[in-house]
């Protein structure tokens, strides 16, 4: 997996949201819109969005228009060791893991993914995964995944949950990896069987001081025709 974040391979602009006289010329905007995701969440994903729009038009746009036009002047800033939309309210599958929740098999047309506002726990919207083209038994399941960013002070316990639904029976696993290189390693493993119903699961683990990234990936049942839902994801420090 490459984990290199897109914004690294364009020119970073120094910019600060209370700094509305600054304008960012046209070029740079692929940039900023990378620094907004890294900074901002799923705020800065339609931040990001609406510079791209926009750049598409105009040589010169300021960041207060970008940041009013996007329906707010002063957003709380992300910090690490959070999840970017943890309840699925984005639409579909970000470009990259480090960016939101992303998955090789929507791309290879193994799995399908939805926003769906029928079935949900919280929020206006759950994420609806189903199964197309199951992997063969020597290439594993498929995943939704996320690759978070922690800080060299911050806590290193964590617990993360995810509330899920889907066939009653059908096998869902929860990992969470670090990476020596290109090489994953496994932190923590559980695996849940889904109800019918809304069912939450957590797993509890610590991130060695060495790792300044974890991933936190959902493989889903590998069975034809399946279809789960996930929502409510939350990462936190546990109690005690």
């Amino acid at each position: 997996m490459h984990l290199t974040k897109p914004r690294d391979r364009f020119p970073l602009v120094e910019w600060s949201p209370s700094a509305a006289s600054q304008v960012m010329r046209g070029r740079y905007a692929d940039s900023v819109a990378w620094k907004l995701v890294d900074n901002y969440g799923v705020f800065g994903v339609a931040c990001a969005r609406r510079i791209m729009e926009t750049a598409m038009s105009s040589r010169r746009l300021s960041l207060s228009v970008v940041l009013l036009a996007c329906g707010c002047s002063s957003p709380s800033p992300r910090a690490g060791g959070r999840l970017i939309d943890p309840g699925f309210e984005s639409n579909g599958i970000a470009a990259s893991p480090v960016v939101g929740w992303y998955s090789d098999d929507v791309k290879d047309g193994r799995l399908r993914v939805a926003n769906d506002s029928t079935f949900r726990v919280e929020g206006t919207r759950s994420l609806r995964v189903d199964v197309i083209h199951p992997r063969g038994p020597a290439d594993g399941r498929a995943s939704i995944s996320q690759v978070i960013d922690i800080a060299p002070s911050q806590e290193r316990r964590f617990e993360v949950s995810v509330a899920l639904r889907g066939r009653a029976g059908d096998l869902v696993t929860l990992h969470i990896y670090v990476w020596d290189g290109n090489v994953a390693r496994r932190l923590a493993a559980k695996d849940v069987t889904v109800q019918a119903e809304w069912a939450s699961t957590t797993l509890q683990f610590e991130v060695p001081r060495n790792y300044d990234k974890f991933g936190v990936f959902v493989y889903v049942p590998n069975e034809p025709d399946a279809s789960v839902w996930l929502d409510d994801v939350r990462l936190r420090v546990p109690m005690g």
